[in-house]
């Protein structure tokens, strides 16, 4: 009884804090002793609650800072995954099966949606065009990771769009290999081939584009 007595506080805690402070116009909560006598709570009650918001994605405690707020509805996926997932080189490896497995029928998808999305195809070139441009790797790698994304929203498939955002890190963490591997001039003509396609609307030249050029990151990283 106890327990839920004390779970049924933190809930009530969670949910006052979300109505108070999490929105776009917030950026951190309230140093923690002044937000305690706010809510007229004790401190570890606080704790708690906060604890709760940052596994559900709506807090990040940051280390003699403050606490956060922020909206990363994937967190306790990506929680899930970091917890589960085999070690870095069968992690990429794993990675890679997955994305050759979706990513050419996204890009098909796209091609055969882009019509209707100009503003999105825009984007699209226009990610394509910064990384040819990037002035380092770094944000080459970030160009990269959004020009896949750009695709997947083409595609319009919500779903798809949040399973590429919850393995975000992983992502990161497979492009940079990859791209290492392969190289950013290949993998820029790659991307232009699979953005030609799109263009012109064409679902099997950009799901062939897509094969290759995640063939290509495979092959090498192997």
């Amino acid at each position: 009884m106890i327990a839920n007595t004390k779970q049924n506080r933190i809930k009530d805690v969670t949910q006052l804090l979300l109505k108070k402070y999490a929105g776009p116009e917030r950026n951190w909560l309230p140093p923690e002793r002044s937000l305690a006598q706010e809510l007229e709570i004790s401190r570890p009650l606080l704790r708690e609650a906060i604890k709760q918001l940052q596994i559900q994605g709506y807090l990040e405690p940051i280390h003699g800072v403050g606490v956060k707020v922020v909206h990363l509805p994937n967190a306790p996926i990506k929680a899930l995954l970091e917890k589960e997932l085999p070690p870095s080189k069968d992690r990429i490896r794993q990675f890679s099966d997955l994305r050759l497995l979706v990513e050419p029928q996204i890009a098909a998808w796209a091609a055969e949606r882009a019509p209707t999305q100009p503003r999105l195809l825009k984007k699209l070139q226009a990610i394509h065009q910064n990384m040819v441009e990037a002035p380092n790797y770094e944000e080459q790698v970030e160009h990269d990771i959004a020009f896949h994304r750009y695709i997947a929203e083409l595609a319009d498939n919500q779903v798809l769009t949040l399973m590429l955002s919850a393995v975000a890190d992983l992502e990161t963490e497979n492009r940079t290999q990859t791209l290492a591997a392969v190289g950013v001039n290949k993998s820029i003509k790659q991307h232009a081939a699979i953005l030609s396609a799109i263009e012109q609307s064409d679902p099997a030249a950009a799901k062939r584009a897509m094969r290759t050029h995640i063939e290509s990151a495979c092959e090498q990283t192997k």
